[in-house]
């Protein structure tokens, strides 16, 4: 009887020995899965998937077309969860998300990403419009509005030519878009007219916001809507 379970106790060391010592299997015995091939998602929101894999992963979106669209994959050699971000702006109907087995030889899976549009476009940049604009200033002159940087910040200057304040649009991404200018309008104070690819945020400091606001600009009309400096 003793013989007996030293027997069984061999082959139970044995059993987990194997066990912690064997190489990583994945679903179907694929080295990369995905529990998902194709999944629909509406602009401005997230979808996560469980992903299976024997080494790190890379990936491409193909077919998109906002920045604000992006992907996230696990950090470790096993997998986890990948979430596919959509921008709010993203006009494509449908993009594809190829995610890449590191060292394994172009080893991938294709994520096909339909896209629900929920928010109307706002209009693209006019690339005829004026670079540079008049500004009439609180103190009785005229200075000038200007774009720099490809068209994404918009720098004020005094009639003399000083820069004296400037300004930006940032996307959902915290990325800055490009401008395009329109006249000024009153609406108890004065503001731009600016229009960006898709909604975004100003951007501005705290002592350039002063400098305007003691000139009479108190904002943008933002894509429509009037938007006083933040």
């Amino acid at each position: 009887m003793n013989k007996f379970f030293k027997i069984m106790a061999g082959l139970m060391a044995s059993l987990f020995i194997l066990t912690t010592i064997a190489p990583l299997t994945v679903h179907a015995e694929s080295p990369l899965y995905i529990t998902e091939n194709a999944v629909t998602i509406k602009q401005g929101e997230n979808h996560t998937i469980g992903l299976e894999a024997v080494n790190y992963v890379s990936y491409y979106i193909v077919g998109s077309t906002s920045s604000s669209t992006y992907v996230t994959v696990p950090s470790t050699q096993n997998g986890g969860e990948l979430t596919v971000y959509v921008g709010k702006d993203e006009q494509a109907n449908t993009f594809h998300v190829y995610i890449y087995l590191d060292g394994w030889g172009g080893t991938y899976v294709d994520l096909e990403v339909n896209v629900m549009k929920v928010y109307s476009p706002i209009a693209a940049v006019d690339a005829t419009a004026p670079t540079t604009i008049a500004v009439p200033y609180a103190d009785g002159t005229n200075g000038t509005l200007s774009l720099t940087t490809e068209n994404k910040i918009g720098m004020f200057y005094t009639a003399a030519g000083t820069a004296m304040a400037s300004f930006s649009v940032k996307n959902d991404s915290g990325k800055l878009m490009q401008l395009t200018l329109g006249n000024v309008v009153t609406n108890g104070a004065n503001y731009i007219t600016v229009k960006t690819p898709t909604a975004g945020t100003i951007n501005i400091s705290a002592s350039d916001k002063a400098v305007l606001q003691a000139q009479g600009i108190a904002g943008l009309y933002l894509n429509g809507k009037y938007v006083n400096w933040p």
